[in-house]
């Protein structure tokens, strides 16, 4: 029984921490509202965020009783650095307030995945997916109307609730839980060696980045893709939230019925689905984009979940399921930048370039670790520690 309350603590943690990707419109527009940041900033206060949780998940994989108290300062951090953002204007206060809040919700986001995923990883991921979905439309619905009838800075205070409810649900037992596994002596760097060469991480761990990046990348430039479509304005944010929808039954299918493809199969469907708005056409329509956003929505959800539980299934310990939520997070921030040095080449045709050759590497490397060398197979147990 202890183990399944940690469990669904664990995804409850997870969940919060995780809300900030899925309602980054609305915030970034109630700062500007509040006459905190312009516009044109956006892009460097959410490439900081998700640098902030890169680093926080890191920092969850090292070592030492540092981590440790982190993990337990984590909330009051949060809370502080949240109030703060209700207050702050300029583009360096918000910037350095949410780098704290990224790191933060980073470290806490790493810890309770994987703890939540030490039991039937596929469910628990999904479920934590649907979950972040199905909040984050509350939230992003509730906020405006929250600035209108207050004021945006009432609205962006009230995000100081989320690391309130994660403080609630923190217990001692899973902050301390296999933080720093006894016995263990190796240095971080020497785990990331055997890490890195273990054939899990070919045939899992970098398709998960990859997918995650391609997702990210694709999903920050969506708009401009129907822009180029000729798509009204008016008509395309319509249209996101609609193609958005095909998230959720995907996200219980993937948690609710184990896998059934083989990797690099779930790779080639889940690829192909996720880069189908790249080949529309100008006479395609509102109807064509719509279809092609829900496409790209199913295959990123369905494979991110697949891709995360096949990299969390090969680990034995916390520690090392951390390190693949370390992953996660640090793709999360590559995706959106290299989509920007993308634009800055050669527009949507460099994205869509590099967009195809990342899938045709996701479907690659799982057929080409399939199996492995002699040489290779015991590298992963080197995941497990």
């Amino acid at each position: 029984m202890g183990l399944e309350a940690a469990g669904t603590r664990a995804r409850v943690i997870a969940t919060l921490a995780s809300l900030q990707s899925g309602i980054e419109p609305v915030a970034l527009a109630l700062l500007v509202d509040h006459h905190a940041i312009d516009p044109q900033d956006f892009g460097w206060i959410v490439s900081i965020g998700q640098i902030g949780m890169t680093a926080g998940a890191l920092l969850s994989w090292l070592p030492g009783n540092a981590t440790r108290r982190l993990i337990r300062a984590g909330p009051a951090l949060g809370m502080g650095a949240s109030l703060a953002l209700s207050v702050a204007h300029g583009l360096f206060a918000i910037m350095v307030l949410r780098l704290v809040l990224g790191a933060v919700m980073g470290l806490l986001l790493a810890h309770a995945v994987a703890i939540a995923a030490r039991a039937r990883p596929h469910r628990a991921i999904g479920i934590i997916m649907l979950a972040q979905q199905l909040l984050s439309t509350l939230v992003l619905a509730g906020l405006p109307w929250i600035a209108v009838m207050w004021s945006p800075g009432v609205a962006l205070g009230t995000l100081a609730g989320v690391p309130l409810i994660i403080a609630l649900f923190s217990r001692k037992e899973d902050v301390d839980h296999d933080l720093w596994p006894a016995g263990s002596r190796d240095s971080a760097g020497e785990r990331f060696g055997r890490v890195v060469t273990g054939r899990s991480f070919g045939r899992e761990i970098v398709p998960m980045a990859l997918t995650i990046a391609i997702t990210m990348m694709l999903w920050s430039y969506i708009a401009t893709i129907g822009s180029a479509l000729d798509v009204r304005d008016t008509d395309i944010g319509f249209a996101i939230a609609m193609g958005s929808l095909a998230s959720a039954p995907l996200a219980l299918v993937a948690a609710f019925s184990g896998p059934r493809l083989e990797p690099w199969l779930t790779a080639l469907v889940c690829g192909a689905a996720m880069v189908s708005p790249l080949f529309l056409t100008a006479g395609t329509g509102l109807a064509g984009y719509i279809v092609a956003l829900a496409l790209f929505n199913a295959g990123s959800t369905f494979g991110t979940i697949r891709f995360s539980a096949w990299a969390m299934e090969r680990c034995a310990t916390e520690r090392d399921r951390r390190f693949v939520a370390m992953v996660q997070c640090g793709a999360m921030a590559g995706g959106p930048a290299l989509g920007a040095i993308a634009m800055r080449l050669d527009g949507l045709a460099a994205l869509g370039a590099i967009a195809l050759a990342g899938t045709a590497a996701t479907v690659l490397l799982p057929a080409m670790f399939k199996n492995g060398s002699p040489a290779q197979a015991p590298m992963d147990g080197a995941l497990a520690g």
